[in-house]
Parts: C-alpha cells; structure tokens; sequence
C-alpha cells in the first residue's frame, strides 16, 4: 500500500508541474493583454510571463533552473511594468515550496537568494515609485517562508512514509529468513527423531536376530520368545514413525520409561529402572529425558555387549539428572558415526543443559550423563559425579 500511494504521488506531481507551468503561463499572458495592451514594453512582458510558466513547468525536475527562470520573470516585469502580474507572484509561492520539498540543501541556498532578490527588485520599485510602503513588502517574504515550511513539512512525511516502507519490508525479509530457519531447524530435529526411533527399533530387532539364529539349533524353543520381541518393537518404532510423520513433530506423548526399558529387557539385557521426584509439566523436557535414554540403551546394545544396565532419572526443583551406565566390553564402541550422541547433545542444549558420555571410571563398561536445568533456572550446565566421562560413546 505505500509502494502504491508513493507511486501515484509521484505520477501526480510528474504531470502536475507541467499542467500548473502552462496555466500559470496562460494567465500571465492573458492578464497582461488585459491590463498592459498598450504599454510599450507588453512584447518583453509577453516574454517573460511565457518564461515564468516555463520555469513552472520545470521546476520539478530541475528546482534550481525553475527558480532561477521565475525570479528573472519577476524582476523584468518589476522593471518594465513596475508590477508583476499575479502569475509570478503565485509561482514564486510555488518555487518556494518545491525548494523545500524536493531540492537538496544546497540547491535550496542557490535557490531562495535568487527569490530574495527578485522581491527585493520588487520592493525597490514599488517605493521608489511611492505605489507601496516598504513594510507591505514583507507579505510576500511571509508567503515564501510559510510556502517553504510546508515543502519541508511534506519532505519530512515523505522520508517518513519511506522509512517505514523499507522498515515494513525488512521486517518481511526478517519474517522470511526466520522461517527458513524454523524450516531447517524442524527438519533436523524430524531428521533426529528418525534416527532415534529407527536407530533402537532396529538395534533391539537385530540383537533379537542374533540371538534367535544362535539358540535355533540348540534350543528351538528360546526362538519364540525372540521372535515375538522383534514383532513387538517393530510394531513399537512403526507406532513411533506413524505419530512422528502423522503430525511431524514428536511432542513426547506416551514417552514412558518404563514401556521403553521392556523391548531392551527382552533382548537379555538386564535394565534397573530408579526414577525420584515429580516429571516437570514441560513436554519439550519429558521427551529429552525420554530420548536420551533411548539412545543412551542403543548404544549398549549395538556397541557394549553388555548384560546389565542402570538409567537414574532425579527430577529436582532446579535441574534434572539422567544417568545411564552399562558394564559393556571397553572396545566394543569404538564404531559408530557419533550421530547419536550428537543428537542427544544438541536435544541438551536447545534447553540449557549438557551431556557427557564416555568409559566409567569405577568399573567397566559407559556412562551418559544429562543434567537439564528447569526453566528459570541457571544452575550448572555441565555434568558431574562418580565416574566421570574419560571418552565419548559414538553411536
């Protein structure tokens, strides 16, 4: 809408100069034949009343030359006449204000001289001739003053209406760029939360494999219980794709721990679950919790071989603590390209917190370590307590 009204402003004036320079011409011309048909100096007066609608017309685009041509008009009228027709008295009002409005500073300096000057011959004239006192001179300076003040006026609205068209459209630039970001921020937390769902339904319905093909010939009815574990978490991570891709965002719904440690169980691993305090109403902060966990355990299964595990969630009134530890096998995690320990890092991060993960120091196998601080508080952001990080699980 501003673009729009500058732009018809700026058509309207185009047009609005020439039209008022040959008007004003007209009536310089017609009121001199009316009230100077004999006067022996009516050819240059012609003259210049054709000039000072000129002048009008070029005032602007070129404020300087439109002066400069008005002020001439008036002082050879002035000269020859002793009077300037009205028609120069109204485009020096117009020169006045086009000064103001669309002349640089230092066109306006050249400009209102030459203004100055030309009332002054005016002036000059007048009381030289006794038709007028010197003080009824000062109404025309006050018409150019109030006309100037005005195109100043209309310059500041202007500069105004511009500035808050370039505000308007880099606020549209800003909105734009913002939601490019939240774009390809909400692709990669889906891209995370894909990796996490497929990265432990997978890991549990191999493990569950393995150990299926390796009892089959020894012990064919272990098979089945094997099985069944591999259809239940592939029933559970297609469950976990369909809410992820139904809606593209994972709010945490149904994160529970306890369903979560149950696949890993089945697999031979043997989970210990202790959980204190009261989970925090913050989805965002459940569903961390609930997805470091899981990665933190399919971590031990692909990598650690290990046959015990521990996860330790304390909800506190300031910070959350999570810890995982497993008694895995030291090389098992040498592989791995990291992706799950960088998701669970960046999850972490986005709310203040850390994780630390790497060899446990009071025996064997890992430890991932979280803390999360509660919203409003700025405690610690890096984990501590027994058996700190020595290396880093890569996932």
């Amino acid at each position: 809408m501003v673009d729009d009204a500058l732009g018809r402003s700026r058509r309207w004036t185009r047009h609005a100069y020439p039209l008022a320079g040959f008007a004003l011409g007209g009536i310089g011309v017609v009121q001199l034949m009316a009230e100077s048909s004999g006067h022996r100096w009516l050819g240059p007066a012609l003259v210049a009343a054709s000039v000072n609608g000129g002048s009008v017309a070029l005032l602007r685009r070129r404020p300087l030359i439109g002066t400069l041509g008005v002020s001439l008009a008036i002082s050879e009228m002035a000269v020859t006449l002793g009077v300037p027709v009205f028609a120069t008295f109204a485009a020096a009002v117009l020169a006045a204000l086009t000064l103001a409005r669309y002349g640089s500073a230092r066109t306006a300096l050249a400009g209102y001289p030459m203004l100055a000057a030309a009332t002054s011959v005016v002036a000059v004239r007048e009381v030289s001739a006794g038709t007028d006192s010197l003080f009824n001179v000062v109404y025309p300076i006050a018409y150019f003053g109030g006309a100037g003040l005005l195109g100043w006026l209309a310059r500041q609205r202007a500069a105004q209406v511009r500035a808050a068209a370039e505000h308007a459209a880099a606020l549209e630039r800003e909105r734009v760029h913002l939601r490019e970001i939240a774009a390809a921020q909400e692709r990669t937390r889906i891209a995370r939360d894909l990796h996490d769902v497929i990265s432990h339904g997978v890991s549990l319905m191999v493990v569950q494999a393995e150990a299926a093909g390796e009892v089959l010939a020894a012990s064919p009815e272990r098979v089945g219980p094997a099985l069944d574990a591999i259809a239940v978490t592939g029933r559970a991570a297609i469950g976990d794709l369909g809410r992820m891709l139904g809606v593209l965002r994972q709010a945490g719904d149904g994160a529970d721990l306890a369903t979560l440690l149950a696949p890993v169980r089945a697999a031979g691993i043997t989970v210990d679950l202790a959980q204190t305090g009261t989970p925090p109403d913050d989805e965002a902060m459940r569903t961390v919790v609930y997805r470091i966990v899981q990665e933190a355990l399919t971590n031990t299964m692909k990598h650690a071989r290990a046959a015990h595990a521990a996860v330790r969630v304390e909800y506190e009134d300031r910070i959350i603590r999570v810890e995982v530890l497993d008694d895995g096998v030291a090389g098992a995690t040498s592989g791995g390209s990291g992706l799950g320990l960088v998701g669970m890092r960046e999850r972490a991060q986005a709310l203040g917190g850390d994780v630390v993960a790497g060899r446990r120091t009071d025996g064997p196998g890992f430890r991932v370590c979280a803390r999360l601080p509660v919203p409003g508080n700025e405690g610690a952001r890096r984990p501590s307590g027994p058996g700190g990080a020595a290396g880093v699980v890569a996932t």
